[in-house]
């Protein structure tokens, strides 16, 4: 198993640099607009590699395990049509109400293959939801995931970043649980994202594009899920794992509607982005993200080891961090601004 993973992400790593170089097989370059913090063309094929990466792990794994749960094969299928429409998009471009339908279509796969929100539970509380709620919040859940994790693709290594660590704990968390599939499944995307990094840190020769981004977001999604269905873990310790990527594009995106700003539109208002316009520069911030990302899973982790009377305190805590974070910030930047 450990071999595969391995595998995996040497090959990422391998093709990644191919694609970097002038005369890739594939070249998409990633022109600056108005939502780019970059200023020259950069390549945006890295989320190829991952792709292939994982295509060719997702083989290995069904020529060389007999793994009964043919969970990971509706998952799979979610994998190559976003992976396609995507690269699709990055190339030519897609209007978005098509871009929509196709995320919509990978939630339906969730939602056949049962990795649905069949009951909430928080500590010692839970409850179950009708069927109408479970199949709404599943959909929504895998949809909103899929484009925050787009939405947050803006700087060097930050998504790479947040998929090592993010499915890197998810991976941890099955280890505990002693759930193999879940293991290999989220091993292989950590390691092939580490691969896609190692080119994508500061200052990035290469960017993952839609066809990493969105293919990232869902997978988080459908691990998310399939790890609260088997009992791996509860949602909230993958939501509080994917927590910096959550806050941030939701936090915004509720500012834009109050602001009754087009939320559709290309911007540079998350908080990340706000943080490298002040002048921090992509390196400071994305390391700063780093730190709060290992945060979040660490508290993960030992929440798995505690007894869930204290999953609410520490649920309450990362509340109160994170509203506390967002106004240090608002008003860090509010003095920045009136410095200059």
């Amino acid at each position: 198993m450990m071999l595969i993973i391995i595998i995996v992400g040497c090959i990422s790593l391998i093709l990644t640099w191919l694609l970097t170089r002038n005369n890739a097989v594939i070249r998409i370059l990633d022109q600056p607009n108005t939502r780019s913090l970059h200023t020259i063309p950069t390549p945006r094929t890295g989320g190829v590699a991952i792709l292939i990466a994982l295509t060719f792990g997702y083989l290995l794994v069904r020529i060389t395990t007999n793994f009964s749960d043919y969970t990971i094969d509706f998952i799979a299928v979610g994998i190559a049509i976003l992976g396609i429409i995507s690269l699709w998009e990055d190339a030519y471009g897609l209007s978005i109400y098509l871009r929509l339908l196709f995320h919509c279509c990978t939630a339906a796969l969730l939602i056949i293959a049962s990795l649905t929100i069949h009951e909430l539970r928080i500590g010692n509380w839970y409850t179950s939801l009708p069927n109408w709620l479970d199949l709404s919040f599943t959909f929504i859940f895998t949809v909103w995931f899929i484009n925050l994790y787009n939405f947050m693709d803006g700087i060097d290594g930050l998504a790479g970043g947040m998929a090592v660590i993010g499915f890197g704990a998810l991976a941890t968390l099955g280890w505990y649980a002693d759930k193999n599939d879940f293991i290999l499944i989220n091993g292989m995307t950590a390691t092939a994202t580490a691969g896609f990094l190692v080119w994508n840190f500061p200052p990035a020769r290469i960017f993952m594009g839609d066809s990493g981004s969105t293919v990232l977001g869902f997978l988080a999604a459908a691990m998310s899920l399939w790890g609260n269905h088997v009992k791996v873990f509860d949602l909230w310790m993958a939501i509080l794992i994917f927590s910096p990527f959550i806050v941030d594009a939701t936090v915004t995106l509720l500012r834009r509607l109050i602001a009754k700003e087009k939320i559709w539109q290309p911007h540079r208002t998350h908080y990340y982005q706000r943080l490298v316009s002040s002048g921090l520069g992509h390196f400071s911030v994305t390391v700063s993200m780093y730190l709060l990302m290992l945060a979040c899973a660490a508290t993960a982790l030992i929440a798995s080891h505690l007894s869930p009377t204290k999953h609410l305190w520490l649920i309450t805590l990362w509340i109160i961090l994170y509203g506390s974070l967002i106004a240090y910030i608002e008003i860090w930047l509010i003095q920045r601004q009136l410095k200059t």
